[in-house]
């Protein structure tokens, strides 16, 4: 074998391991991806629960919350207040979470509840009034998944369907699918 020989056999090997790295680069690369794909999905859900969870934090805030999406007149103007503020924020989580579902981090599966409970919330005539007001405010994607939303669903039960059903026997409405976009 000549020195040129023993070139053409190292250019080979440095070429395969050169291929070997790149191949195993974009394994970890992907992996990663899908890890900090699930870690902004899993942040935005615990978001949402956590706005859920304060809104039953203290028997004054679930009042608020709970009359703003049943008998919003019967709220004074600190309660009303006390509403819009924690509505806006909890919508300002729901679009994070909707902008997650539309860039592929959430399965459709697990969305479609999170839709489902949106979906209820604006059956809300205080909250349909208030997205009046404030849509302009979020982003055109979210604007359309909202108003698309708003007339097509009418069996979802808002807040005051959920407790009127609680205190008789009746069914609760079918599931409904929603398809990644």
């Amino acid at each position: 074998m000549t020195l040129q020989d023993f070139g053409s056999i190292g250019s080979f090997v440095a070429a395969v391991a050169t291929l070997a790295t790149l191949i195993y680069l974009a394994i970890q690369i992907r992996q990663n991806s899908e890890a900090v794909k699930s870690a902004a999905a899993q942040s935005v859900l615990e978001s949402l629960n956590e706005a859920i969870q304060s809104a039953a934090s203290t028997p004054q805030l679930a009042r608020v919350v709970a009359l703003g999406q049943t008998d919003y007149e019967q709220l004074s103007e600190d309660e009303r207040q006390q509403f819009l503020i924690w509505l806006f924020g909890w919508f300002r989580i729901i679009e994070q979470a909707h902008h997650n579902f539309v860039l592929g981090h959430f399965e459709p599966r697990i969305w479609s509840g999170y839709a489902r409970h949106i979906r209820s919330v604006m059956q809300a005539p205080a909250v349909r009034r208030w997205w009046k007001f404030r849509k302009t405010v979020f982003s055109p994607e979210f604007q359309k998944f909202i108003d698309e939303g708003l007339d097509d669903e009418p069996s979802v039960l808002g807040l005051g369907g959920v407790l009127e059903g609680m205190k008789s026997d009746q069914s609760p409405p079918s599931p409904i699918r929603v398809e990644a976009p």
